[in-house]
């Protein structure tokens, strides 16, 4: 009976750790400074998908299951460089805006990674665009948790009900 037992308890150690590898290899494939042979863009964008539609953009990107590794300068950056309104709700993004979201997250992150510090602010923590001299709105946004100080350009961003 106890050898029963032993042989249960092992089974069952290596059933979690398969279960725990799988779980390491999903995460990596939406982690956004994985190599390219790693990252999955649609993994991304299914992970943002499998949210709740009302779910704030700028709460998926923040989402650490969704995007590992995105924080709250790249949420920022990556969203104007996608010109999609931190306001919007992930049910709202077509395919390609999606697609879009995901490959800005990731590009900003593999360039701060690459050089080592952040690249160059367009809108975070700025009071006016370095793109088109706009004015930069400032709010603090978080339906999920903690809420976090969100920047978007006022002409560039079109607005939340786009």
């Amino acid at each position: 009976n106890r050898m029963l037992q032993a042989i249960g308890a092992t089974a069952g150690l290596e059933r979690s750790a398969a279960a725990a590898r799988a779980k390491h290899a999903e995460g990596l494939r939406r982690d956004v400074c994985a190599s390219v042979s790693h990252f999955s863009a649609g993994a991304c964008a299914a992970a943002v998908r499998a949210l709740p539609p009302e779910t704030l953009v700028a709460d998926a990107v923040l989402d650490q299951v969704v995007f590992p590794g995105a924080g709250n300068i790249i949420k920022n950056e990556a969203l104007h460089r996608a010109r999609i309104h931190p306001l919007r709700r992930t049910s709202s993004l077509r395919a390609e805006e999606l697609e879009r979201v995901v490959m800005e997250v990731r590009d900003f992150s593999i360039r701060w990674l690459r050089a080592g510090r952040a690249p160059e602010s367009l809108i975070y923590n700025r009071t006016a665009c370095r793109e088109c001299g706009a004015a930069v709105r400032l709010q603090k946004l978080g339906e999920r948790g903690l809420q976090r100080v969100t920047f978007w350009c006022t002409a560039c961003t079109p607005s939340a009900a786009s």
